[in-house]
């Protein structure tokens, strides 16, 4: 599998599932990361698949345009005998379709992750030729494949839908760290915690959920939980002095508890302007949390609206408002909806169930090749 890096990303957290939970009896797995690195390593995640008895190939790059590298990736699939690439991302995927392709690797595949809607005509241009060396495309919603198929008109049956899954383990004993985390962050135990997992940029809607929230100062002990980092932190802690919720919204910057966060939770948010397939959403989910997310992108293929979630227009403050409102006005409601969320998600996003998917895709293109 190729990824740019293993640090803290949608992308990264799905090769680390799919390379943990690979049968090991069948496949050899390694990750090859194709960034350039400073002294702390390839990032975060590694230390999980290192756990899991994963390699880790460190193909490092001397600069951004380094054609050399493509030579360095090949001799690695080569030395490693490799049989399938798997790589995710632009730049990750460009590199290693070059190297797979000088080191004759009999099956590519490429997970296309995001709507990429910053793709120029130069990036279109070499998908497309790059296309045919690929012998797979995996879109991680049909959003994302719709869009492969309309702007870079790859072909129909050569691109299929696998969502992203989430290791269910970690939930199982999330709760018993919650009187701890309380305490951390200096939550009481009859405070009522709205929250948010993930980036703090401005295409996660985070001004609308905070003036959202300000619109609830009547509800007593209401607090707003924001997990996680990014460009508008500071921004984020202006405007909630701005509107006079200092001390009402908590900063919790990264963490790598997120299982134990979600059980603070009575209701998770998720009020992206978009989003292709949202690994936190299925987090929410798994942690049997009520959700209030944006109706874009991929977001509507993994929720049932009125069921499980409820889903409203992106940036309209007064609509996210009155959901959150009834949520806390009838939370049997909302315990209900998160029962019905917890359900469904292990229905149709265990990441066991994924990988064997996954896996199918490669037997067949192997089959196809006359590997096996």
């Amino acid at each position: 599998m190729v990824i740019s890096n293993l640090s803290v990303g949608g992308a990264q957290k799905q090769v680390v599932l799919n390379a943990k939970y690979a049968d090991k009896d069948r496949y050899d797995v390694s990750v090859f990361c194709t960034s350039t690195y400073a002294t702390s390593g390839p990032g975060a995640l590694s230390k999980e698949l290192e756990q899991a008895g994963v390699s880790i190939e460190l193909a490092k790059r001397r600069f951004r345009f380094d054609l050399l590298f493509i030579f360095q990736l090949a001799g690695l699939l080569r030395l490693r005998q490799v049989d399938i690439v798997h790589s995710h991302l632009f730049a990750p995927s460009l590199w290693a379709r070059l190297a797979a392709f000088l080191a004759r690797t009999p099956v590519v595949l490429v997970t296309e992750h995001g709507l990429s809607l910053w793709k120029n005509r130069v990036h279109i241009a070499i998908d497309r030729i790059l296309m045919n060396c690929t012998d797979m495309f995996i879109a991680v919603s049909d959003a994302v494949r719709q869009l492969r198929l309309e702007r870079e008109r790859i072909p129909a049956d050569k691109i299929v839908t696998l969502y992203n899954s989430v290791d269910s383990d970690g939930f199982l004993a999330a709760g018993r760290d919650v009187a701890k985390i309380r305490e951390e962050l200096g939550l009481r135990e009859y405070d009522r915690v709205i929250g948010f997992v993930g980036r703090l940029a401005p295409i996660k809607g985070l001004e609308t959920l905070i003036r959202a929230v300000g619109m609830l100062r009547d509800i007593p002990n209401l607090r707003l939980v924001l997990v996680g980092s990014g460009s508008q932190k500071e921004h984020l802690r202006a405007l909630s002095r701005e509107l006079g919720m200092e001390g009402k919204v908590l900063f919790t910057g990264y963490r790598s508890d997120i299982p134990s966060l979600l059980a603070l939770f009575e209701i998770a948010v998720l009020p992206s302007y978009m989003e292709a397939c949202p690994t936190v959403l299925l987090e929410y989910m798994f942690a049997g949390k009520p959700v209030v997310a944006s109706r874009v992108g991929g977001i509507t293929e993994l929720v049932v609206d009125g069921e499980n979630a409820f889903l409203i227009p992106p940036a309209q403050v007064d609509v996210l408002a009155g959901r959150l409102r009834f949520l806390l006005d009838n939370p049997k409601i909302g315990l209900e909806m998160g029962r019905s969320g917890y359900e469904y998600a292990v229905q149709n996003f265990s990441v066991r169930d994924q990988v064997m998917r996954l896996e199918s895709f490669y037997e067949e293109l192997l089959e196809c090749k006359g590997i096996i």
